[in-house]
């Protein structure tokens, strides 16, 4: 049997229609008001952007992937970019790190982030 490459192509083509819909339905359940907020077109263009950013940064495991579209979901678009948030930017760019331990090391620290500015909240900033 040959495996041309058109069948190759196609082969990822389907992957990436089934990476993109499961990773709609998770945002579609874990961020529906934001999802209801940005409309069913711009969910999707926020889903596929945030595939390829998590791909430029070397992740390729749906796992890798999904966690990226969650922390762009908690934090925005731009969480990743210079002007976002500077521990993402710092963890996504180190070398020392392969992908599923900046993916790991990229959560811990989100939650940690999550955490203290949910208990800054409660204290009143103080």
């Amino acid at each position: 049997m040959i495996i041309h490459s058109r069948h190759i192509d196609e082969f990822k083509r389907r992957s990436d229609e089934k990476l993109t819909t499961g990773l709609l339905a998770h945002v579609q359940r874990f961020y529906s008001g934001q999802c209801q907020a940005l409309g069913e077109e711009e969910t999707r263009g926020s889903v596929d952007y945030g595939v390829r950013q998590a791909r430029s940064y070397g992740f390729t495991t749906h796992s890798q992937i999904r966690r990226f579209i969650d922390l762009l979901f908690c934090f925005g678009a731009t969480f990743d970019q210079p002007d976002g948030y500077p521990w993402a930017r710092q963890i996504l760019n180190r070398k020392d790190l392969n992908p599923g331990e900046r993916s790991e090391l990229l959560m811990l620290t989100a939650h940690l982030a999550l955490a203290n500015s949910e208990q800054e909240r409660e204290h009143g900033g103080s």
